[in-house]
């Protein structure tokens, strides 16, 4: 019998129904059960698991913030996937960690994008102070122009005044009110039409900040006024992703990133045809990708029939999440133990009542909300970003 473990959202588990995932797999002639994973509690007592799934993006970011209760859970998950190297985690927590921070993924991205034509990230910058000065000045070093978006769109400099950092500010790149998102899975990619902003001219240029949500504008029912064309492009059909460059930007991204299950957001440049990568995320929704169930199951038995006992080494202490996290640049965390008593508006009380919920077999419903609530329009909740730092483009 095969042991999948796995951890994720009530949310989420809806829609990746892991007992139907496990008797998919037995159709496929392994032997199969799902057991939801309790990080409260020694992973030693729950298993033995020969898979754990996992989408660990909330826990991770509420730990690398200096939550005493995070830090204990991925302590817990990696203390036993240390003494369990054999045991397949999709996808390893030192390469999930990496895109919890969006500063920190472009930086990646445009190490990995270097040698790729036609693929690019917008231009960006961190924003961190309530200083209009200070953001105009980081904004015209970086290069990042008006309009831009932090749940909302900023049209000029007067519009500075409604940033909220600390946030990322990101220059708007024009694409016909299409986003592309590629869904990958293992060595498959899935590619999912989703509705996105309507394009913006000079003529905008004088108009009031734009505040929006996401799921208005980027859900694939959605039909906000903001996904509306203007009659002057309304003849313009856009310009369709490269299959030959799509192909080579997985390739690179899920190696560099060591992951197999990736969703990438990508707009195209109406005039030039460049695609831009506005946000890389672990585990996607797979939300419009036929069968993913199956597609799911046959992945797993897939792994497990390649990757025999013993030869799947995972992270360790000397180069995994705890290493990375506890010498954080940033300082937030000193032994993995410090707590900040406040951190973008929460404080550490409400964190951690979410992550008590969070880490609940029975309910993941706060954490849910407080991701609903600061989602991001090219950020799905699966970034740090939507949660603790915004969007923005300019």
């Amino acid at each position: 019998m095969k042991r999948i473990g796995y951890w994720m959202s009530e949310k989420k588990r809806k829609k990746i129904d892991l007992n139907q995932v496990a008797e998919l797999c037995r159709l496929e002639g392994v032997d199969a059960e799902a057991k939801l994973i309790s990080l409260e509690h020694d992973l030693e007592e729950q298993g033995p698991f020969d898979v754990i799934l996992h989408k660990a993006t909330d826990i991770l970011v509420l730990a690398e913030d200096g939550d005493e209760d995070a830090a204990a859970a991925m302590r817990n998950w990696e203390a036993y996937t240390s003494r369990h190297p054999s045991v397949l985690v999709l996808d390893p927590l030192d390469s999930v960690v990496q895109l919890i921070d969006r500063p920190s993924t472009y930086s990646i991205l445009q190490q990995t994008l270097g040698c790729l034509q036609d693929v690019e990230t917008p231009t960006f910058v961190e924003l961190t102070k309530d200083d209009l000065d200070t953001n105009l000045t980081l904004l015209r070093d970086a290069g990042v122009r008006f309009p831009f978006d932090q749940m909302s769109i900023i049209f000029n400099e007067s519009g500075l005044k409604d940033v909220n950092p600390p946030c990322v500010a990101q220059t708007f790149i024009n694409h016909n009110a299409v986003l592309h998102k590629i869904f990958i899975l293992g060595d498959k990619h899935f590619i999912v039409q989703r509705p996105s902003l309507k394009n913006f001219s000079d003529k905008d240029s004088t108009l009031e900040t734009i505040f929006f949500n996401s799921h208005d504008v980027s859900k694939p029912d959605s039909a906000s006024f903001l996904n509306k064309l203007d009659a002057s492009d309304r003849n313009s059909s856009g310009i369709a992703p490269c299959e030959k460059t799509i192909n080579k930007l997985v390739e690179k991204i899920c190696s560099q990133l060591n992951s197999t299950l990736i969703g990438i957001d990508i707009i195209i440049e109406n005039e030039t045809g460049v695609h831009y990568i506005i946000d890389v995320n672990a585990f996607p929704s797979y939300e419009g990708v036929p069968n993913i169930l199956q597609l799911l199951a046959s992945y797993i038995v897939e792994q497990l029939s390649s990757s025999p006992k013993g030869e799947r080494p995972q992270h360790t202490q000397e180069n995994g999440f705890s290493k990375k996290l506890i010498t954080n640049a940033k300082g937030i965390i000193k032994n993995g133990l410090s707590i900040d008593s406040k951190k973008n508006g929460l404080t550490t009380e409400t964190r951690n009542q979410e992550l008590a919920n969070s880490l609940s077999i029975d309910s993941m419903n706060q954490t849910n909300a407080r991701n609903h609530s600061l989602v991001n329009s090219h950020m799905t909740t699966d970034t740090r970003n939507q949660g603790l730092v915004n969007g923005v483009y300019l």
